[in-house]
């Protein structure tokens, strides 16, 4: 006859079976999951921020996120022509929205990272910027060439023709206009003094340890709503990814710090 301790043993037994088969240990999925390389797509004028907070990412998860930087337009064009990125920071809302109507993007990921803020820079060795800038620097006579992003293409630069209207200053200055792809290459030439000034983000100008500046008074242009979306079929790290965007203090500061107020929102 089975005695008292061997049955007690036996059904001891049964139950770690039966709990290893049906109940397995909670593991976060963060340690458990699959890690993938994410690339993602983004707008010149954030490529600062958006570097310091992948740095800041891949420390945290242990993850491989590569940057692809350009102008919006321009990756724009690209990931409808089947780039294979994962997220898209742009520099405006406006193509975001275009890719999420194409059908381009998973549905529910856009959202905002926040509105930028637009400068006038200009090297070290021109005029010091006071008063009222934009009609003592760039409508004087030693003010030649005045770089800014492609209207066309740029958040940033359709923002600079908004000012110049604005303040009433067009047309006097327009034969100064030079155009660059981006806000960066905008910078490019007044840093490399192919152009007197340069009007662009302050994000643009955030790491440079040379040159001055002063912030456009925001009245004069609509608010700069930078968008992202994360793209159809992209890696579930995307998803991880933006999470950690709208979820980290420490990254918005780093949005802060770069000149990009106003809250993360869907």
């Amino acid at each position: 006859m089975m005695t008292k301790k061997l049955r007690i043993l036996i059904y001891i037994i049964s139950f770690l079976a039966l709990y290893s088969f049906t109940s397995p240990p909670a593991v976060e999925a963060s340690e458990n999951r699959e890690k993938e390389t994410l690339t993602i797509a983004v707008s010149t004028n954030a490529l600062g921020a958006l570097t310091e907070i992948v740095r800041l990412y891949e420390d945290a998860h242990g993850s491989k996120v590569d940057i692809v930087a350009g102008s919006s337009g321009k990756l724009y064009a690209q990931i409808t022509r089947g780039a294979p990125f994962g997220v898209f920071f742009s520099a405006d809302t406006e193509r975001p929205i275009l890719l999420k109507n194409k059908g381009l993007t998973k549905p529910g990921s856009f959202f905002i990272y926040g509105k930028g803020t637009l400068v006038i820079w200009q090297r070290n060795d021109e005029p010091k910027l006071e008063g009222d800038v934009i009609k003592n620097t760039l409508t004087c006579s030693d003010t030649l060439r005045i770089a800014i992003a492609n209207p066309e293409t740029a958040p940033y630069g359709r923002a600079a023709m908004e000012v110049f209207k604005n303040a009433e200053v067009l047309e006097d200055i327009e034969e100064k206009l030079v155009y660059g792809e981006s806000v960066g290459q905008a910078l490019s030439f007044a840093s490399t003094g192919n152009a007197e000034v340069a009007v662009v983000a302050l994000a643009s100008i955030k790491n440079l340890d040379y040159g001055t500046y002063v912030e456009v008074d925001r009245s004069l242009y609509s608010p700069i709503m930078q968008g992202a979306v994360t793209i159809k079929g992209a890696p579930k790290e995307a998803d991880y990814f933006v999470n950690f965007i709208k979820t980290s203090e420490e990254v918005r500061a780093i949005l802060i710090d770069y000149g990009y107020y106003g809250e993360s929102k869907e």
